[in-house]
C-alpha cells in the first residue's frame, strides 16, 4: 500500500474504528448514526426510504420513479436536466451506458476492478448526466456537481456506486478519484469484513447495501461541520 493510498484508508476506517486500520475497536457513534437515520424517535430521516423506492426500477432505465427516489436524499433535478433525462434521445444514450455496468455486482469485486476508468461506462454515463439539459444538452445544464449525479446513479447501481456530496468529499482526504479509494479499502477483505459486521443494526433493512451504511454513518457523523445556516435537520444524505 503506497502513502496515499494508506493514509485514505486510515482516515476512512478511523470513521468507524477508533484505532483505525487496525479496526478493533467500533466507534460508539456508529450505531446511534444508524439507529437515529433508520429508526429514531421521528421514525428515521427520509433516506431511510430511499432503498423502499428504487427496489423494483427498471436497473436499465433511469424512470421519474428514480428521480422521485432521490428526492429523499435531500436533492432534486432541475426541469431541463429532469426532460433531457426521460426524453427519448436522453433515455437511449442513458440505457446504452447502463447495459455496460454490472448491476448485480459489489464495489469490490474482480470483476469490477476497472469500473471507473475515465473511458469506462460510468464516467461517460456522469459526464453524460452533466451535460443533461433540454432541449440541447449542455455542460453544466443543471448536474454539473457531484451530488445529484452521485445519487442518481447510486440508485441505479447501490451496491456498486458510492454517494458522494459535501460531506462525504470533505471528510476524507483529497483524492484523485474518490470512488477508486474507497473501491481499495473495501477490496481488502479483512477491512471489508470488519466493516460489515460494524455495520449491523437491528433498524437498518437488510436490503441497504454496505455502500449505503458507510455514507450514512460518514454524513451523520460529520454534516454538523459543512451544515448551511438555513438546512433543515431532518433531511438526509
Amino acid at each position: 500500500m503506497n502513502m496515499g493510498n494508506e493514509v485514505f484508508t486510515e482516515a476512512f476506517m478511523q470513521q468507524f474504528f477508533t484505532d483505525g486500520m487496525r479496526a478493533t475497536q467500533v466507534r460508539p457513534d456508529v450505531a446511534s448514526a444508524l439507529g437515529n437515520y433508520f429508526g429514531g424517535r421521528s421514525g428515521g430521516f427520509t433516506g431511510s426510504q430511499f432503498e423502499t423506492l428504487i427496489k423494483d426500477s427498471d436497473p436499465f432505465v433511469i424512470t421519474a420513479h428514480d428521480l422521485i427516489a432521490i428526492t429523499t436524499l435531500s436533492v432534486d433535478v432541475p426541469a431541463r436536466a429532469m426532460l433531457w433525462i426521460l426524453s427519448d434521445k436522453g433515455q437511449r444514450e442513458i440505457s446504452e451506458h447502463l447495459r455496460e455496468i454490472p448491476d448485480d455486482i459489489d464495489i469490490w469485486d474482480d470483476r469490477v476492478a476497472d469500473i471507473f476508468s475515465d473511458d469506462g461506462h460510468v464516467m461517460k454515463l456522469w459526464r453524460a448526466l452533466g451535460r443533461a439539459n433540454w432541449p440541447i444538452p449542455e455542460s453544466g445544464g443543471g448536474l454539473g456537481g457531484i451530488t445529484k449525479r452521485s445519487k442518481i446513479l447510486a440508485a441505479k447501481r447501490p451496491r456498486l456506486i458510492p454517494v458522494l456530496d459535501r460531506v462525504v468529499k470533505g471528510t476524507l482526504p483529497e483524492s484523485e478519484n474518490i470512488w477508486v479509494s474507497i473501491q481499495n479499502v473495501l477490496r481488502v477483505e479483512d477491512y471489508r469484513m470488519k466493516l460489515t459486521k460494524a455495520l449491523q443494526h437491528v433498524d437498518v433493512p437488510d436490503s441497504v447495501s454496505l455502500l449505503r451504511r458507510i455514507d450514512v454513518v460518514i454524513w451523520m457523523n460529520n454534516e454538523k461541520k459543512f451544515r448551511r445556516k438555513t438546512k433543515p435537520t431532518n433531511v438526509s444524505p
